[in-house]
């Protein structure tokens, strides 16, 4: 098992500026990624994400070059919001959409899980591995609502 990258791909059958929105503008991530998401969409800004049953994850963009790439860090779970976000305490979250025949094909990768901490790693793995499996569906059935 490879505890150091998660990856899901999707197909959608939307163009890929529907599916970046959904994505990318708060205001859609929040109907499907959590109860709120509060964010700038500019690299270098940061980016707050609330569940009522998770609490908060806090991070940074890296990468928004739209319609193309999205990428944030994120600290993992269990290290303090107020611990400075470093490779070491944080995983990379990126989402790129290609375009294909049918729309919109998005992959979703996150990395880093190999640089946390011993005593954190796999549960971290394991939680956001479910959790993005339980995400990513959430976000075909609000696209699919639309």
């Amino acid at each position: 098992m490879n505890i150091d990258k998660i990856t899901q791909t999707l197909d959608f059958p939307f163009a890929p500026e529907r599916v970046w929105r959904a994505v990318t503008r708060p205001e859609e991530l929040s109907n499907w990624f959590g109860q709120q998401v509060i964010m700038e969409p500019v690299a270098g800004s940061d980016i707050v994400f609330i569940w009522e049953e998770h609490g908060r994850a806090t991070g940074r963009i890296e990468t928004f070059e739209p319609p193309h790439t999205f990428a944030f860090r994120w600290r993992a779970h269990g290290i303090p919001e107020d611990a400075p976000l470093a490779a070491d305490n944080s995983t990379l979250v990126t989402f790129t959409f290609i375009p294909i025949s049918q729309g919109t094909r998005l992959e979703v990768m996150e990395t880093g899980f190999a640089s946390l901490p011993d005593e954190i790693r796999a549960k971290v793995y394991q939680e956001n591995n479910q959790g993005w499996q339980e995400e990513l569906q959430d976000l075909v059935a609000y696209l699919g609502n639309q």
